[in-house]
């Protein structure tokens, strides 16, 4: 059947309109030149006009200029004019301007929306919208001196001067709208929060198209957090991980083909540490990562093992605690570690690193007759990048002799540990305990996950643990009748572990907060009261704990975001957290002041560094009436008493029973 012309010629307009605004213009355009043409062809018979292009001109006069009506004689041209005028009303004032206003509006929508391409250099590139982005963003921010240190080497890298001219600018990719991230980016950050810094695009890192819009390629680094909520399943999550590699790979070849020297540094955030060698596969630029569930499980391992401590790892990481991790190459000639450890005056050398990038022969407490060779690393712990300049030696230690062999502390090596919750990161986490050869692990596992589905887990990933003994309940831990089967004060330690499978990090962290409060409940009717550590998923949960401050608390989204912008700034810092949380040599211990033979009553810090020194140990700070200083003033005087601990960096033997 035929289609009718009308119709025909109703869908053809529709084509051709909806193809942007300067179609509708020409549209519109067409329209007043027929009111004009037929205008002037109407009064054209009056005999007013010499010529028909004279008339036409007339009508388009009073088509475009009301002002024209009253000028009009004689019936036929006055009715002419009325309607023309009338329909330029609707023509210039309706029609035409509201295409007008569409097309700006439009424009500046697409402008807001965070689409277009960026032009930029040397920034960063944070890919994904997490609960990771704003604690990166915030550390970045604050890491200024560290940053002006990074484009400092990065321009000797590239052979230009690249710094503080240039600024520091963050671009981060959302698949969010751009005035949601930048409405919670000032929410959270406040003042710190720049909208010429911090740049919002929108799109997927999982789209190689996409990733222009932050103009990767020319980024000093690029930040690939991982995304819990952005995965249905937490197995998916490195999955997303590498496709977004792969598309990084992709879109970098196409600009800079096989050239890897063009290509960013990526610091990709992995669940698994299993899945890291298929990240070089995946791309072959300079790649770092960090294998986020172990380092986690480490930092969730050395609190249940010494209580307090993650306060101590919130301070190494975090720059807003006052504190951070430094790395500084030792450009002075070789000396012994007793005069690099005098050599800052207020930043603590806490370790010596030889060798190159991703094979560094890393030392942490090492002895003082050590030798540091010119060009070797030395760690230190300092409240910002400037302390970290090297003076004079202060002689600190010029006379401090290490008692040989230096006495070893003991610790128990029977440990009885209830953890609450189950998820991904349960069977890493029972790796890691299974990883302390001298020490025993008890651990009851109370969950709703079925047992079976426990098992299967662990069983894949470790096969038969060797030494940590696990006994799994199938219960309900924010139920008081379900914790009242067990004798919770029997425990050295409850743990508290955050489900994975309710994704919002609210919802997960509303059921722990729970849980809390119920096993305090629970607790305060019995006699023994065991340590309590809990992690988290929301920097703003932990404010809400009753009693927190003596509890350990790990919001372990915030500890990956810190690390992964450390490692940015300074790729061997990944080594060196290796190295100091892991489950062998030095730990960050608490000790009672009579463990160092030191006397109550008035001392400096240095008097104090100088006589752990003695035992062949690092003092790090001070624990007064549960207040922790890390790093005060050599000079700073402490009155100490028989309670009172100090912070050491030491190996320990375990006390057997």
């Amino acid at each position: 059947m035929m289609h009718k012309p009308w119709q025909w010629f109703q869908f053809q307009l529709e084509q051709f309109i909806v193809r942007g605004p300067f179609h509708r213009l020409l549209v519109m355009a067409l329209m007043i030149a027929a009111v004009a043409l037929f205008g002037g062809l109407a009064v054209f018979g009056t005999g007013d006009f010499r010529t028909l292009e004279e008339a036409v001109w007339w009508a388009f006069l009073r088509l475009t200029d009301p002002g024209y009506l009253g000028d009009d004689e004689g019936i036929v041209r006055r009715l002419v004019s009325t309607l023309i005028t009338v329909l330029g009303y609707v023509l210039f004032m309706g029609a035409l301007i509201a295409i007008m206003t569409q097309w700006f509006q439009a424009t500046m929508a697409r402008i807001e929306s965070g689409t277009s391409p960026a032009s930029l250099r040397n920034h960063f590139v944070v890919l994904g919208w997490t609960n990771r982005t704003i604690a990166i963003v915030e550390e970045l921010l604050r890491s200024e001196t560290r940053v002006r240190s990074f484009y400092a080497r990065l321009g000797q890298q590239v052979g230009r001067r690249v710094g503080r001219s240039e600024g520091l600018r963050v671009a981060i990719l959302s698949d969010e709208p751009a005035a949601h991230v930048r409405e919670e980016l000032h929410r959270v950050l406040g003042h710190r929060y720049d909208p010429d810094q911090v740049l919002v695009r929108v799109g997927s890192g999982l789209r190689a198209e996409h990733l222009r819009r932050v103009d990767f390629l020319h980024a000093a680094a690029v930040l690939l957090p991982a995304d819990p909520e952005g995965a249905e399943h937490p197995t998916n999550l490195d999955a997303i991980t590498v496709k977004t590699l792969l598309s990084t790979m992709t879109a970098a070849r196409e600009l800079a083909g096989d050239d890897k020297t063009l290509m960013p540094l990526v610091v990709a955030e992995l669940t698994d540490e299993r899945k890291v060698h298929i990240a070089t596969r995946a791309y072959s630029g300079p790649l770092a990562t960090l294998a986020a569930d172990r380092i986690n499980s480490r930092l969730i391992a050395q609190a249940v093992r010494h209580h307090g401590v993650s306060a101590i790892y919130q301070d190494f990481l975090a720059h807003a605690w006052g504190n951070e991790i430094y790395v500084r190459i030792w450009r002075k000639p070789a000396a012994p570690f007793r005069v690099v450890a005098g050599s800052y005056r207020n930043a603590l050398p806490i370790g010596a690193a030889s060798g190159e990038d991703g094979a560094l022969d890393i030392s942490m407490n090492p002895g003082l007759d050590r030798i540091v060779e010119t060009g070797d690393r030395v760690i230190l712990l300092a409240p910002d990048h400037d302390a970290t300049e090297v003076r004079t030696d202060d002689g600190v230690f010029a006379d401090v002799e290490v008692l040989e062999p230096p006495p070893r502390k003991k610790m128990p090596v029977n440990r009885r540990v209830l953890i609450l919750g189950w998820s991904r990161k349960a069977p890493v986490l029972l790796g890691e305990f299974d990883d302390y050869d001298v020490e025993r692990f008890e651990v009851d596992l109370m969950s709703l996950t079925p047992v079976e589905e426990r098992e299967r887990e662990i069983e894949r990933r470790h096969g038969d643990l060797r030494q940590t003994k696990i006994r799994h309940i199938e219960a309900d831990f924010t139920s008081e009748s379900d914790l009242e089967e067990i004798d919770l004060g029997s425990y050295e330690t409850i743990l508290f572990l955050s489900s994975d499978w309710l994704t919002a990090d609210e919802l997960a962290d509303a059921r722990t907060l729970l849980g809390y409060l119920v096993v305090q409940s629970v607790l305060e009717r019995g006699g023994h009261t065991p340590a309590i550590v809990v992690e988290l998923r929301d920097p703003e949960s932990a404010e809400l704990l009753n009693g927190g401050g003596r509890d350990d608390v790990i919001v372990s989204p915030e500890m990956s975001s810190h690390m992964l912008t450390h490692i940015a700034l300074r790729r061997e810092l990944g080594e060196v957290f290796e190295e100091l949380f892991g489950p062998h040599g030095t730990e960050i211990f608490f000790l009672p002041i009579a463990s160092y033979a030191i006397d109550p009553g008035p001392a400096t810090f240095a008097a104090i560094r100088q006589q752990v020194a003695v035992y062949g140990e690092c003092a790090l700070g001070v624990r007064i009436a549960g207040s922790v200083r890390l790093n005060p003033g050599s000079a700073e005087v402490f009155d100490l008493e028989a309670t009172d601990e100090i912070v050491v960096l030491a190996v320990f033997e375990p006390e057997q029973r």
